[in-house]
C-alpha cells in the first residue's frame, strides 16, 4: 500500500478520514459524482445548490442533506465538494483510509499498473442505508486477460466495508450492479465463462445474482445462454442480461436500459427492444432524409445512435455526413411513443432525469469546413435547452469557459429541476445555472492532474 502520511494541500484538508497521504496519480482519469450527506467545511465562493438523480431514476427532493459530491479518480483518489456551500471538504484517497486494505487486500506500494483500482460505471448508491456498492478487482487491474472482482457494500462517510459479494469466476470486464428502489436487493451480474468454455460452439452466458442488502445472503441465481451467432442476429435473447447503465423504474416492474425493457416479475425477466423509428411520424421521417447513409434510396437506411435514458424516456441521435448538424427525439419504453423530432446544430445530448428536457452542446471538428469531418472534436460552448414534449427550443446561452477539446470538457450531471448543471473544463470544476448560463460556482481541480469524466449522481 502507498506510505501513509497527513494530507496537505493548499486550501483543502482531509476530513473524517484518518491517516492520509495525498500522492498524486498522472494518469488518466474515471470519476463518478456521489451526492451524500456529510458536515460543511471550508467555504469557497457564490453559494450554489447541488442535487442530482439518484442511480434509479427515482426523483428527490431539494434538502438540506443533499450537499456532497465525491469525485473519483480511476486510481482511487476523491475529491469531496460541497455544492450548496460552494467548499472543497476534503481530497484524500481510498487506498490510504483506515479500512484500505479491506478494499484493496492485495495491494502492493510499487504494483503497476496500480491495483488501488474504482471503475465508476459499476457504484450505485443507497440512500436509505447510506451505503455505496461497487466492483473492486482482487487482482491487479490490467496485467492478466481476466481480472477477480467481488463487489463491496462501503458505509459512508468513513467508507467502512459493512459487506461483500463475491464473483466466483475472474472478469473480461466489471461485474454490472443495481439495486432495486427500495434498496433491499443487490442484483450482481456477471459473464459465466466456464459455461462458455464448456460449450460445444461459441456461446455467451450470463449469471444474475440477488442478494439481500442486509444480510448479504444470496437469495437467488438465474442463469441464460446462447449462440453467439444467435444473439448477433437478433434470433436470441439474454432476458436477465444488461449493462451498467440500466436502472429500475421507480415502481421496480420494469429494467430499462437503452432501448431494451426488461419486464421484472419476481425472479422472472422478459425483454423487449423498441424500434425507435416507428413511433416517427410520417413529416419526421422526410425531416429525416439528410441523416439517411443512402439518402437516395427507397428504403433509406438510418444508423442511428443511442443516447441517455432517464424515467423510461431514451434518447435517439442521427448525425449528418458533415457533423454539422444533429437530429434527435426519445423513446418512452413504457409505451413505446416518441416524442416530436428536434434538429439541431452537431451536439452532445444530455437528458435531465424526469426526462423532461434535453440539453445540447454544440460540438464541431477542427478540420476544413465544407469537407469530411477531420482534425480534433471540440466543445463551441453553445448550450441549447429543448422540451421533450414539444421540441421547443427554450432558451440558449454561450460558455466559452467550457470551450475546448470534447475530451476535456465534460458536462457531469444535470440537477432534477432542471436549473444546474455541474461542468469539468480546463482543470475547472463548475456549477452553472441552466436559466441564465450564469457560472454559480468555479473549483479549481488542476491537483487532479486530470480532467473530470461523466459519471454518476446519486442523492440522498
Amino acid at each position: 500500500m502507498p506510505s501513509r502520511g497527513r494530507c496537505i494541500i493548499p486550501g483543502v484538508a482531509c476530513q473524517g478520514v484518518t491517516n492520509q497521504s495525498c500522492h498524486r496519480n498522472k494518469s488518466s482519469f474515471a470519476l463518478i459524482a456521489i451526492v451524500v450527506g456529510m458536515s460543511l467545511m471550508f467555504p469557497i465562493g457564490e453559494r450554489g445548490i447541488a442535487q442530482a438523480r439518484s442511480n434509479e431514476n427515482v426523483d428527490t427532493d431539494r434538502n438540506d442533506k443533499n450537499r456532497f459530491i465525491y469525485l473519483f479518480e480511476e486510481y482511487a483518489q476523491f475529491m469531496k465538494i460541497d455544492f450548496k456551500e460552494n467548499a472543497v471538504a476534503g481530497y484524500w484517497s481510498l487506498a490510504d483510509i483506515r479500512q484500505s486494505e479491506k478494499i484493496f487486500p492485495n495491494c502492493a506500494a510499487d504494483s503497476n499498473p496500480p491495483c488501488a483500482v474504482v471503475f465508476p460505471e459499476t457504484m450505485r448508491y443507497d440512500p436509505r442505508r447510506h451505503r455505496l456498492y461497487g466492483a473492486f478487482p482482487l487482482s491487479e487491474w490490467g496485467t492478466t486477460k481476466r481480472t477477480r472482482f467481488r463487489i463491496l457494500a462501503l458505509q459512508l462517510p468513513d467508507f467502512a466495508v459493512v459487506g461483500e459479494i463475491p464473483i466466483p469466476q475472474p472478469q473480461d470486464t466489471p461485474p454490472v450492479v443495481l439495486l432495486t428502489p427500495d434498496g433491499n436487493q443487490v442484483l450482481v451480474g456477471y459473464s459465466d465463462h466456464a459455461a462458455e468454455a464448456n460449450a460445444p460452439k461459441p456461446m455467451v452466458a450470463v449469471v444474475l445474482d440477488s442478494y439481500n442488502a442486509d444480510g448479504f445472503t444470496k437469495m437467488w441465481s438465474r442463469k441464460e445462454a446462447a449462440p453467439r451467432e444467435s444473439l448477433q442476429l437478433l434470433k436470441s435473447v439474454l432476458n436477465s442480461s444488461f449493462t451498467s447503465k440500466a436502472y429500475f423504474s421507480s415502481n421496480g416492474g420494469f429494467i430499462f436500459d437503452g432501448l431494451e425493457r426488461i419486464s421484472v416479475v419476481g425472479q422472472t425477466f422478459a425483454k423487449s427492444y423498441a424500434k425507435p423509428l416507428d413511433g416517427l411520424s410520417t413529416a419526421d421521417r422526410k425531416r429525416l432524409s439528410p441523416f439517411a447513409d443512402n439518402p437516395a434510396a427507397e428504403k433509406p437506411f438510418f444508423n442511428y445512435g443511442v443516447g441517455e435514458s432517464a424515467a423510461g424516456r431514451t434518447i435517439v441521435r442521427l448525425t449528418n455526413r458533415a457533423a454539422t448538424e444533429t437530429a434527435f427525439w426519445t423513446v418512452d419504453l413504457a409505451s413505446r411513443q416518441t416524442s416530436p423530432l428536434i434538429v439541431g446544430p452537431f451536439s452532445a445530448l444530455h437528458l435531465t432525469s424526469n426526462g423532461t428536457f434535453v440539453v445540447a452542446e454544440a460540438m464541431k471538428y477542427s478540420g476544413e469546413a465544407g469537407k469530411a469531418p477531420s482534425g480534433e472534436l471540440r466543445k463551441t460552448g453553445l448550450f441549447q435547452v429543448y422540451d421533450v414534449k414539444s421540441g421547443e427550443l427554450l432558451r440558449e446561452f454561450h460558455l466559452p469557459a467550457v470551450a475546448g477539446a470534447a475530451t476535456q470538457n465534460t458536462l457531469l450531471g444535470i440537477t432534477p429541476g432542471g436549473d444546474e448543471f455541474f461542468y469539468s473544463a480546463k482543470g475547472h470544476l463548475y456549477s452553472v445555472s441552466l436559466e441564465t448560463g450564469r457560472v454559480l460556482m468555479d473549483v479549481n481541480t488542476l491537483f487532479l492532474h486530470g480532467p473530470l469524466s461523466s459519471g454518476i449522481f446519486t442523492a440522498q
